[in-house]
C-alpha cells in the first residue's frame, strides 16, 4: 500500500494559495486517494456539503454531513476547486505521488472582503446527480424578512418552487403534493415529529445555532427513508475549537442567546444556545378584553446542545440535545347577576425532545464510519375545566385531560467506501423502536348532591412496531461526464403482529449537456409505515400518529422527475428546471363523523378511509449570488388530487393544499459594507375550500317537530379562496464594536396590508342564508431586534 502523507491545507483569506510539501513514496496505482475533512478555518468546525472538484477529471466529491470527504485522482499536478455556499471559494493546484490525507480551512464569506471567483471548466451545482435539492446558507437566512424580527428557516424554505406553507404565517411544509406528516425532519441525524413552535407560527430551529440545512424535494437518496415528500436536514454547530464566543438577541417575539468555546483547545469543544418568549409575561392584551374577565397567553422556550471531543486524528466523538416546550392558556371569568360563576380554563402544552451520541471514525483513507444512537419525544397535553353555579353555593365542576405521544429509540450505522474515481459507495443499516400513545382521555365531574363522576377512556392502548432498513448507494461517473447515483433500500416494520416490507429502488442520473448545462433525471419509491391523522385545516399539535397496522396499510409513493440545470460561475447564476410526476397510495384520512375517542370500541380501521392522491407539475428556479445583489425567483405550477371512496362519490377532487400557481421572488442587497437591505415577494393561487352551493329545509321531530334549514355541500374543494400574496422588506444595521459586533435590524411583515385569509369558515344570516366569510390575522406586522455577538 502507498505510503499516506499527511497536509493539512490552510484557506484562511481570499486569493491563490499554492503550497508544496515533501511527497512520499511513488504511488504504483493509477490513481491516489485525496481524502480528508473540510474545516472552517476561523472556528474549526468542519463543513458539509462542500465541493471538491478536480477540475482536469472533470470529477469531485461533495463532503459528508461531518465534513468528511474521499476521492481518486491520477498522480501527477492536483488541480481542485473547493466551493461552499457560506464560504469563499479557492482553487487548490499541487502535485501529488501518493495517498493524500488533505484537511482543507476556508475562510467564512463576510461583507468586508472583495468578491472573490472562481471557474471551472464545469460548474459543481450543475455536475451534481442529485436534483430538486436545496442548500440554505444561514447568514443569508438571518437578513431575510421574518416575522417579528425571528429568522426562520422553515419558513425560507417556503419560499422554494414546490414548497407550499399551508395557512398564512404557518411554518408548515407541504411539498409536491404531500402533507405535513410525509416529510423527514432531521435534526443531527434524528426525527423531529412536530418541528414548529405556538400552533406553527415558528420552528423549533434556532437559526443561530444551525450549521447546515437543505431540503430534498424529491428522489432523495437511498440513505434516507420512512417518508414520502421531502428530506428536510438540519445538523448544529459544533462549537468553536479555539475561542469562546457568543451572541444574544431581543426581539419584538423572542430573545436568544449563543455561548460556544473550547473545552479543551483543539481538541473538544461544546455550543449551548436558547430562545424564549416573553409576551406572557407583560398584560399584552387590550385592556377591554382583560375587563371582560377573558385572558389569554402563552409561551415557548427550547434548548441546543452539542459537544465534541477529537479522541484521535481519525476519531471524533458527538454528543448533542434538543429540549422544547409550548403552552398555550385560554382563562374566562365572569360574574354576572344574581352572583352567578361562570369559570372556564384551557391549557393546552406540547414539547419535544431529543439526544443522541455519535461516534464517527475516519477508517483508513478509503473508509469513513458514523454511529449514531438516541431518542426522541413528542408529546402533547391539554386540560378544560369549568365551574358553573350560583355564588356562595357549591358549584358544577368539569374537568377533562387530554395526552398523546410518540417515543423512539434510534440506531444506525452509515459506511462510506471511496472505491475509484469513478465510484464513491455508502451503505448502512437502521433500526426504530417506536413507542405510540395515540391519546387518553381522563374526565372528571362533580355535580352537588349527586355520585361524582371519575372516568379514564384510552382512544387506544399502546401501541409499538419496530422500523428496520439495510441502504447502498453507489455514485458512479460514466463516459461523457455522465455522472449518476443508484441505490436500493430495504425496509420492513413489524407493528401489532402484522410485517410489511419493501424494495425501495433509488436513481438520479446527470448527463452534461455542454460545458455548462446538463439534464437531470430521477426516480424514488418510497414506503411509509406511521401515518399523521389530523381533522383540522392546519397542523395543529393535537394531530395524531399512529402505526400501520391489519387493516390500516402502509403509505406508498413513486416519483419521477426530469429537469434542465445551467451554472455560470462567471456571473454567480444557477438555472433549473424540473418536471416531477407522483403518485401516492394507501392515503388514510378519517371517515365523515369518525373521531379519535371512538377507537377503543370500534378500532382504528373502521375510523378511517383508505385512498390514493396524484400530483404533478412544473418549477423553475433562478438564483444569483453576488457580494453586491444576491436572491432567486422561483415559480411552481402545480396540480394535486385525492380520491377517497367515501368521498365525492370516490371521484378525485383537489386537495386542501392544491395552488395551481406559486411565485416567490427573494432580494438581498449590500448597500454599503455595514448596510444591507432585503425583501421578498411571494403570490399563490387561491387554496381550495369546500362550500355550499346551496341549503335544505328539513322536518324532524325530538320532542316536537321542527323546522330547520342545512347548507347543502356540493362537490368537495370546488371553490377557491382569494389569491394570496404579500411583501416583505427589513433593513440590517452592522457596526464593529469593542466587543464584537453589533446588528440592529428593523421590517415589515406584509409591508402593503393584503388582508390574506387564514381561515374561511360558513357564517348564517337572520334569513337563513349562508355566506362564507374569511378571518386575517397576519396584516402588517413591524419587527425590530437587535444582536450583540463578542
Amino acid at each position: 500500500m502507498p505510503a499516506i502523507r499527511s497536509i493539512r491545507w490552510t484557506i484562511a483569506a481570499p486569493g491563490l494559495v499554492a503550497a508544496l510539501l515533501a511527497c512520499g513514496p511513488s504511488a504504483s496505482a493509477q490513481s491516489v486517494i485525496v481524502s480528508g475533512y473540510v474545516e472552517d478555518a476561523s472556528s474549526g468546525e468542519r463543513i458539509p456539503g462542500a465541493h471538491v472538484y478536480l477540475v482536469q477529471e472533470k470529477a469531485g466529491a461533495t463532503s459528508n454531513a461531518f465534513g468528511f470527504y474521499s476521492l481518486a485522482a491520477p498522480p501527477g499536478p492536483l488541480r481542485a476547486s473547493v466551493t461552499h455556499v457560506s464560504y469563499l471559494p479557492q482553487r487548490l493546484n499541487f502535485p501529488i505521488t501518493a495517498d493524500t490525507l488533505l484537511v482543507i480551512r476556508l475562510a467564512p464569506r463576510v461583507l468586508q472582503m472583495e468578491e472573490v471567483l472562481v471557474t471551472a471548466e464545469e460548474a459543481p451545482a450543475a455536475s451534481e446527480a442529485q436534483m430538486s435539492r436545496h442548500r440554505l446558507a444561514i447568514g443569508e437566512v438571518e437578513t431575510l424578512p421574518v416575522l417579528l424580527g425571528e429568522p426562520d428557516l422553515l419558513k425560507t424554505m417556503q419560499l422554494l418552487p414546490g414548497v407550499q406553507a399551508g395557512r398564512e404565517g404557518f411554518a408548515g411544509l407541504y411539498v409536491r403534493g404531500g402533507r405535513a406528516g410525509q416529510n423527514l425532519v432531521l435534526l443531527d441525524g434524528l426525527p423531529l415529529y412536530n418541528p414548529t413552535h405556538i400552533l406553527g407560527l415558528f420552528s423549533v430551529f434556532n437559526t443561530s445555532a444551525m450549521k447546515h440545512a437543505e431540503l430534498i424535494k424529491g428522489g432523495f437518496p437511498a440513505r434516507y427513508g420512512g417518508r414520502l415528500s421531502s428530506v428536510a436536514n438540519f445538523t448544529m454547530k459544533e462549537g468553536n475549537l479555539k475561542r469562546f464566543a457568543g451572541e444574544g438577541a431581543l426581539g419584538l417575539l423572542t430573545s436568544r442567546f449563543l455561548v460556544e468555546g473550547p473545552i479543551v483547545r483543539d481538541r473538544a469543544s461544546f455550543i449551548a444556545s436558547g430562545r424564549r418568549t416573553f409576551l406572557d409575561l407583560l398584560a399584552w392584551w387590550p385592556q377591554k378584553i382583560r375587563d371582560s374577565g377573558k385572558r389569554y397567553g402563552g409561551h415557548f422556550h427550547d434548548l441546543n446542545f452539542k459537544a465534541n471531543y477529537l479522541l484521535s486524528e481519525r476519531d471524533r466523538l458527538y454528543a448533542s440535545g434538543y429540549f422544547g416546550r409550548d403552552a398555550f392558556t385560554y382563562r374566562k371569568r365572569y360574574r354576572g347577576p344574581r352572583a352567578i360563576v361562570d369559570d372556564f380554563d384551557f391549557d393546552l402544552a406540547w414539547r419535544n425532545r431529543l439526544a443522541s451520541l455519535r461516534w464517527n471514525r475516519l477508517i483508513s483513507d478509503r473508509w469513513f464510519a458514523s454511529v449514531l444512537a438516541g431518542v426522541t419525544q413528542y408529546r402533547v397535553s391539554s386540560q378544560v375545566g369549568a365551574r358553573n353555579g350560583d355564588k356562595g353555593d357549591e358549584p358544577d365542576t368539569y374537568r377533562q385531560a387530554w395526552a398523546s405521544s410518540v417515543l423512539d429509540y434510534t440506531a444506525r450505522l452509515d459506511m462510506e467506501y471511496a472505491a475509484g474515481l469513478r465510484h464513491y459507495l455508502r451503505f448502512g443499516a437502521e433500526y426504530i423502536a417506536h413507542r405510540f400513545t395515540p391519546g387518553s382521555t381522563r374526565t372528571s365531574r362533580t355535580v352537588p348532591d349527586e355520585e361524582d363522576l371519575n372516568q379514564l377512556q384510552a382512544q387506544s392502548n399502546r401501541m409499538a412496531s419496530r422500523d428496520m432498513a439495510l441502504y447502498v448507494e453507489d455514485e458512479w461517473q460514466g463516459p461523457f461526464g455522465v455522472r449518476a447515483n443508484a441505490g436500493l433500500r430495504l425496509s420492513g416494520s413489524d407493528s401489532r403482529g402484522s410485517f410489511a416490507g419493501a424494495v425501495e429502488p433509488r436513481l438520479a442520473v446527470n448527463i452534461p449537456l455542454g460545458r455548462s448545462y446538463a439534464g437531470k433525471l430521477s426516480y424514488a419509491y418510497a414506503q411509509q409505515y406511521m401515518h399523521l391523522l389530523t381533522g383540522a385545516g392546519v397542523s395543529l399539535p393535537k394531530d395524531l400518529w399512529i402505526p400501520f397496522m391489519q387493516g390500516i396499510r402502509p403509505q406508498r409513493s413513486s416519483q419521477i422527475a426530469a429537469g434542465l440545470a445551467r451554472s455560470s460561475p462567471a456571473h454567480g447564476l444557477e438555472l433549473s428546471l424540473e418536471g416531477y410526476y407522483k403518485v401516492m397510495t394507501s392515503q388514510i384520512d378519517y371517515k365523515t363523523g369518525a373521531y379519535p375517542y371512538q377507537a377503543p370500541e370500534a378500532g382504528w380501521p373502521s375510523l378511517v378511509e383508505h385512498g390514493s392522491g396524484r400530483s404533478y407539475g412544473v418549477e423553475f428556479f433562478a438564483e444569483r449570488r453576488r457580494r453586491r445583489l444576491s436572491g432567486w425567483l422561483g415559480y411552481a405550477w402545480a396540480r394535486t388530487t385525492r380520491a377517497f371512496a367515501g368521498l365525492n362519490g370516490g371521484d378525485p377532487f383537489p386537495d386542501g393544499y392544491d395552488r395551481r400557481h406559486a411565485v416567490s421572488l427573494v432580494l438581498q442587497y449590500r448597500w454599503t459594507d455595514r448596510t444591507s437591505l432585503s425583501g421578498s415577494w411571494v403570490y399563490g393561487s387561491g387554496y381550495p375550500v369546500w362550500t355550499a352551493t346551496g341549503q335544505y329545509r328539513s322536518f324532524y321531530s325530538l320532542d316536537s317537530v321542527r323546522d330547520a334549514t342545512f347548507p347543502d355541500y356540493g362537490p368537495v374543494n370546488a371553490s377557491r379562496a382569494p389569491a394570496h400574496h404579500r411583501l416583505d422588506l427589513s433593513a440590517h444595521f452592522t457596526k464593529q464594536v469593542r466587543w464584537g459586533m453589533r446588528t440592529f435590524s428593523l421590517g415589515i411583515y406584509n409591508a402593503y396590508n393584503r388582508k390574506n385569509p387564514m381561515w374561511i369558515y360558513p357564517e348564517s344570516d337572520f334569513d337563513g342564508a349562508i355566506r362564507w366569510k374569511k378571518t386575517s390575522v397576519l396584516q402588517l406586522v413591524p419587527a425590530i431586534s437587535y444582536q450583540r455577538t463578542f
